[in-house]
């Protein structure tokens, strides 16, 4: 399914230094602890009302997917400081929601990287002791992973929005520039669903200009 969109802007491999320099420029942030490997900090940074239903966003669970890490860190800091160029949805999303949000999963891979565009290079692709911190919130045996379920156990979200990235020549993605991923059975109809909504409200959106 190819959905039409544009994204303005660009994105830039930044050290997890460099991330940390921004993550603390935010209004809100806070540390939720170390990774496994004990030399990193992981952050949590809220926009909004407490109050509101809370929104989860994550990014960087895989150190050589850095694009949604600096993408969404972008956007967020436009959330954070009011200058987000949609107002509408700005506005809407400030007032009607709690948003929370760990801008990377994995520090350390992402630190370690070497290669900007590989995939799948397993020196960043799993965390410092080798281990898909993705396919570990079942039996949560890293440090990453119990850091994550920590805040989901406070802030108790209704929905959870966790940023991937695919490369422009990933097999996987067959073409497609959207992909909506799920691990539970049970909910792909109301993926496949949302996927069809999604398409047509952009299809009217864009219809409209």
């Amino acid at each position: 399914m190819n959905i039409p969109y544009s994204f303005n802007g660009s994105v830039e491999y930044k050290k997890y230094a460099d991330i940390e320099k921004i993550i603390k420029t935010f209004n809100n942030y806070s540390e939720i602890g170390k990774d496994e490997s004990g030399i990193h900090t992981m952050y949590k940074i809220e926009i909004g009302d407490h109050n509101n239903p809370p929104i989860l966003i994550t990014a960087g669970v895989h150190g050589n997917e850095w694009q949604s890490v600096d993408y969404s860190l972008q956007a967020m800091k436009m959330l954070d400081n009011g200058t987000y160029p949609d107002n509408s949805l700005m506005n809407r999303l400030k007032k009607n929601f709690y948003i929370v949000y760990l801008p990377c999963l994995n520090p350390w891979g992402l630190n370690v990287l070497t290669d900007i565009y590989g995939q799948f290079t397993p020196e960043s692709y799993t965390n410092s002791k080798g281990v898909d911190i993705n396919r570990d919130f079942v039996s949560l045996t890293q440090q990453e992973t119990k850091n994550v379920v920590n805040v989901m156990k406070e802030v108790k979200p209704f929905t959870h929005v966790d940023c991937h990235l695919f490369q422009p020549d990933y097999g996987l993605a067959k073409g497609n520039d959207l992909i909506v991923g799920i691990e539970n059975s049970n909910l792909y109809k109301i993926r496949d669903f949302n996927i069809v909504f999604v398409k047509l409200k952009i299809h009217l959106y864009i219809t409209a200009l």
